[in-house]
């Protein structure tokens, strides 16, 4: 979950209002990054139920598979929630592991086999434990680029804006005499130089065509200017 991989998801989930909330942005937008993983989430009574299942056969990795991500949520409550996880759990829909001695040094809660889907279970209360850190506008923001990042065209076309936006910022700069490198571009984003690209080819252009149109721009600029 680290922010370069997963920047909106991971901004929204340390910035929601709620523990709740936090999670649900898991659930509804890490499918579209980790494509292998369904993750759903349902009520039941008085529990919460964050599920995860591998879309096709994953092999010989299939723990580990369905445990990062469950050791991610689990990380998500403990951050949020005061004291230790008594009442939530660890369902898992496999045999017991070999290293099944060690999970108590992961998962603050009871960790058990053979279940019908993989799931981090907890206290339906537990939904509404406020966040500490909640910001309400980087809250908004984060929310609004998980929706983007979410298709693939959508991703593509907000990248080719705020790619614009920041050589636009650059030319406008006093002195400027070069334009950021596309990894520096990249950083600015809180993404890889390589997604940048990509996302950029998938709009149809490439980062050297929008510097090169943003320099045309910037000179039709200061001639009418002048």
């Amino acid at each position: 979950m680290a922010e370069i991989c997963h920047c909106p998801v991971t901004l929204a989930r340390l910035t929601a209002p709620t523990l709740g909330d936090g999670l649900d942005v898991l659930v509804k937008y890490m499918p579209s990054r980790v494509p292998y993983l369904d993750w759903r989430s349902r009520q039941a009574g008085g529990e919460f139920r964050c599920e995860v299942v591998p879309r096709f056969d994953v092999g010989a990795v299939r723990a580990m598979v369905i445990e990062v991500p469950l050791l991610v949520m689990h990380e998500s409550v403990r951050v949020m929630h005061p004291g230790r996880l008594t009442g939530a759990r660890i369902e898992l829909d496999y045999g017991a592991t070999e290293y099944r001695a060690r999970y108590a040094a992961y998962f603050d809660c009871p960790v058990s086999f053979e279940h019908r889907v993989s799931a981090l279970v907890l206290p339906r209360a537990w939904r509404a434990v406020a966040n500490l850190d909640f910001d309400a506008e980087a809250w908004r923001v984060a929310l609004a680029r998980c929706a983007a990042s979410a298709s693939p065209a959508a991703a593509a076309d907000d990248v080719v804006g705020r790619v614009r936006e920041l050589l636009r910022e650059a030319l406008a700069a006093p002195g400027r005499v070069e334009l950021p490198t596309v990894e520096q571009v990249a950083a600015r984003l809180h993404c890889s130089a390589r997604t940048v690209i990509r996302r950029l080819r998938a709009a149809g252009t490439s980062y050297q065509a929008v510097s090169d149109a943003e320099r045309m721009r910037r000179a039709s600029e200061l001639l009418v200017s002048h």
